[in-house]
Order: structure tokens, then sequence, then C-alpha cells
């Protein structure tokens, strides 16, 4: 029926795999930064738990905003997210060589290992069809109002002038 893919209908929900990634992505950034927080807070630091709540509240609003924005189709925000896990991880690393049970280098490594899978995931090429997707999404949404606003406005001008 459509000989060009730009002459394709977007539907309402991006394929399943593209889903998935999106959403494992999510789930690996929100434990990554949690986790991050942690061993920042316990090895670096040493903060008050007061603390540490606040600042990963802080850090989880900003992870959701800007995962917000990555559903409305902003791949400088899908970047964003990259260069985030990619911080963490490297700030983290050091924190490997200042363990000193294996309990907390097993929490060291299993967060390194979150972090590296988020990156690789967000870098893989489902999780761009999702960003494109909806990226095409949103501007066929956008394109559809100005339509309906146009129409609006042509009839409102044909009203005024009779």
């Amino acid at each position: 029926m459509f000989n060009n893919k730009a002459d394709e209908p977007i539907g309402i929900f991006p394929k399943k795999k593209t889903l998935i990634a999106f959403l494992l992505a999510t789930l690996l950034l929100l434990i990554g930064t949690g986790m991050s927080v942690s061993i920042i807070s316990n090895n670096y630091y040493k903060l008050d738990p007061r603390w540490d709540f606040l600042i990963l509240l802080v850090l989880a609003i900003q992870l959701n905003l800007v995962n917000f924005k990555v559903t409305r189709g902003s791949f400088l925000c899908a970047k964003w997210l990259k260069f985030q896990a990619i911080m963490f991880a490297l700030i983290c690393a050091p924190a490997i060589l200042l363990q000193d049970t294996f309990a907390a280098l097993l929490f060291c490594l299993i967060n390194m290992a979150v972090l590296i899978g988020a990156v690789f995931l967000i870098s893989g090429e489902k999780y761009k069809a999702y960003v494109q997707y909806q990226h095409d999404l949103m501007s066929d949404i956008n394109e559809a109002r100005d339509m309906i606003n146009q129409e609006i406005n042509e009839k409102l001008k044909r009203k005024t002038r009779l």
C-alpha cells in the first residue's frame, strides 16, 4: 500500500523489542544511579544518610525528567543519559580498589556491570530505533495539531467576514 517509508503511518505503540530496550535501559540507569550514589557517599565523602537520600532524590528526578524527554524523541537527552552512565562508571571505578570486604567489592562490580549494560543498551540500535519512533510520532502529532489549528483559523476568518 505504501511505497515510501515516509508514507508509512506511525502507530500508537512502538515495536516490542525497542520498548523493552528502552525500559531495560531505564531500569538499569535507575539501579546504577542508586548504587553509584551509595558507593560515592560511602567511599569518597562519608555523607550522612539524609544527604544520601537528598542526592538520590534529586538525581532520580533529573533522570526521570530527561527520560521523559527521551519518550518525546529527544536524541540529545538520550546522549545525556549515556553520558551520565559513563560518568558514574568512571567515578565509581576507583572505588573497586578501595574495597576491603568481598561484599563491598561485589557491590562495586555489580554497579559497574549495570552501568556498562545501560551504556550498551543506550548505544544499541533498538534504543535508537525507539527514540526515532518517538521522534517521528511527536512530529506527526505536531503536524496534525498545526493542520487542525490552521483549519480552525480559516473557519474563524470566514465567520468574521460574514
